[in-house]
């Protein structure tokens, strides 16, 4: 990855703690002596101000429910905040893998000849033929290990289905149906208040991954529709994609 350089401030300009945006993302500095540190501004566990946080010997302890991390390192020192999870492929040889430790695998999920690769380890082309992308949900998981098996079968398949990510927090279901890294709008149908809403990332006025909060009927309604095309506007699904599904279905 790049590494470029960001505008702090002099010396002068704070003491002990301060926030930096650096391309929109909050960064806690920490100036211990004449050292500078620095780490993400908000906690990993529930969002927590860490700028609002106690610091001591090398330490921040997140004001909200007292997650702990190293300042030198951002590393988790204490829960309930906990390390993002790595693909632990460390014992292969021979095999190149990326920096997170993924292994990069063609459409039929084949790292190397006679190994292949699924799940959270697999950073497999989007849709068969896309960018690669990592996907760390057990439904992409166990779509990966069927067709990896059947390709050791020698009854090789293509993995082209619409990935999938979901999770329910506090009685709320938020789908995330496809993926994208780049998008010029967004077109949301709902209320970002209540909340419930389906909202469509769009690039070149085409949807490129949709998002929805309490809509399960019409997510899983998106995941049909994208698999059928791949060039939705959002003027064509609007507020009601399942209702999209229905008409071209005749129900």
């Amino acid at each position: 990855m790049a590494q470029r350089d960001h505008d702090v401030g002099t010396n002068s300009d704070w003491q002990g703690q301060a926030i930096r945006q650096v391309d929109g993302t909050p960064v806690l500095l920490i100036r211990n002596g004449e050292a500078i540190h620095a780490v993400a501004g908000r906690c990993r566990h529930a969002g927590g101000p860490l700028a609002q946080g106690a610091y001591h010997d090398g330490r921040i302890i997140c004001p909200w429910h007292k997650a702990t991390f190293c300042v030198r390192t951002g590393t988790v020192l204490e829960p309930p905040a906990v390390d993002a999870p790595r693909p632990v492929t460390d014992f292969l040889d021979g095999v190149a893998r990326n920096r997170d430790g993924s292994l990069t695998v063609d459409a039929t999920l084949r790292a190397a000849e006679g190994l292949f690769a699924a799940g959270d380890v697999a950073r497999f082309p989007l849709r068969g033929d896309g960018a690669p992308i990592r996907v760390e949900h057990w439904r992409v998981a166990e779509q990966h290990g069927r067709l990896a098996a059947l390709a050791m079968l020698g009854r090789a398949v293509r993995y082209d289905a619409v990935p999938v990510f979901w999770t329910i927090q506090y009685l709320k279901r938020l789908d995330y149906i496809s993926h994208a890294e780049d998008w010029d709008d967004i077109v949301v149908h709902g209320d970002l208040e209540k909340p419930e809403f389906i909202a469509y990332y769009v690039k070149d006025g085409r949807i490129v991954t949709a998002v929805g909060l309490d809509r399960d009927h019409d997510t899983a309604a998106l995941v049909e529709l994208f698999t059928i095309r791949r060039d939705w506007t959002p003027e064509a699904l609007g507020p009601e994609p399942a209702s999209v599904l229905g008409r071209m279905a005749g129900t």
